[in-house]
């Protein structure tokens, strides 16, 4: 039974979104020991890069005015150390600042897909995925810079269990920050883990948390990942503080089986009507409830590189009310039978229009 089967059959059929999440629990020690037991490597340590080897992954980046950073995120692609077969795909969205260029002109690039106005990151990610030919695709942001054993990491732990999963990574904010010729400056260490949302945050007293809207009666400092066993204690629709299952899965940087993808339908474009983010929270709503487990890997951390003096964090506070909302309309809705057919009938439609350059034709 594929994905897509799983959601909307049998007394699935009858249930919301919502409902099917708390049929689903989150015990990944099965796929860990699994991994462990077979290459011998914990599963959070940096793996070498002969672990990757004989798997197939495809690097899917939706880019929109990302020239900025761009460059560097490739340069970063390049430099991964792994024996497995990589494949990059990058989709540039209706950029205007030269992002598809950027692309087209770096040899770590197989695949530019640039469509001539943006119809938002999901429908971006749908294309990446339809054009992508792995079985395993990592979705990675255009302003995330990763360490260069992250490929191996993903590659060695696709399909390490019995059970499926969706493998997520974590990010560290940094501001956009440039030397005197101009080239993107990064810190001389590793990423810190700590710095992500779902790993430590401050959750304030007397007003509601943004995402839960849960209020509490004094400040708090969360330690999400820690506290939920590396999401595990997430399952069946458990929340901790401002945090679940779907939300604990960032589109920045997480893996998942390509076929389980287009089975649900993949990511939902309605949320770029509404306004910024969502998307990837209702893709991991759907891929759990389809059974696929939410597993971390705390050693997979990329630097987040955001433009100063930008609008985005303007547009991304204006618009997660609305996204929030349809995210919730969603929940409590049962998921039509033919989500795969009709985003690949959308991506057709993208892809007439779109400039493609695809190097691994002869």
């Amino acid at each position: 039974m594929n994905a897509s089967e799983s959601l909307v059959t049998g007394t699935g059929a009858q249930r919301t979104l919502a409902e099917q999440l708390a049929t689903r629990g989150n015990d990944h020690e099965q796929i860990r020991r699994r991994f462990t037991r077979t290459t011998g490597l914990a599963w959070h340590a940096p793996t070498p890069a002969r672990f990757a080897l004989g798997t197939r992954l495809s690097v899917v980046i939706p880019a929109r005015d990302r020239a900025y950073c761009l460059g560097a995120v490739l340069d970063a692609l390049a430099a991964q150390e792994t024996e497995g077969d990589v494949e990059v795909v990058v989709v540039d969205d209706g950029s205007v600042d030269g992002t598809g260029a950027v692309a087209r002109a770096h040899p770590a690039v197989d695949v530019v897909v640039s469509l001539p106005r943006s119809g938002g990151a999901a429908l971006a990610r749908n294309v990446g995925t339809m054009t992508a030919t792995s079985p395993y695709v990592l979705y990675l942001d255009a302003d995330m810079v990763l360490p260069r054993h992250v490929l191996a990491d993903v590659a060695a732990r696709c399909g390490a269990g019995d059970e499926e999963a969706v493998l997520v990574g974590f990010r560290e904010a940094l501001p956009e920050t440039r030397d005197a010729d101009g080239m993107l400056v990064l810190p001389d260490r590793r990423p810190r883990l700590w710095n992500d949302y779902r790993v430590t945050f401050r959750a304030p007293a007397g007003v509601p948390l943004w995402y839960t809207g849960r209020v509490l009666d004094e400040a708090t400092d969360v330690h999400a990942l820690d506290d939920t066993d590396d999401f595990a204690a997430l399952g069946h629709g458990a929340t901790h503080y401002d945090l679940d299952l779907p939300r604990a899965v960032f589109s920045a940087l997480v893996a998942a089986r390509r076929e389980s993808v287009l089975d649900v339908g993949g990511f939902e474009t309605e949320f770029a009507s509404r306004g910024w983010g969502f998307e990837d929270t209702h893709l991991a709503a759907k891929l759990i409830a389809a059974g696929t487990k939410v597993v971390p890997l705390r050693q997979a951390v990329g630097f987040h590189v955001y433009a100063t003096g930008g609008t985005d964090a303007g547009r991304k506070r204006d618009g997660w009310r609305a996204t929030l909302a349809l995210f919730r309309e969603l929940l409590d809705a049962s998921v039509p039978s033919d989500v795969r057919a009709v985003m690949e009938a959308e991506v057709r439609r993208a892809l007439a229009d779109a400039d493609v350059t695809d190097r691994r034709r002869p």
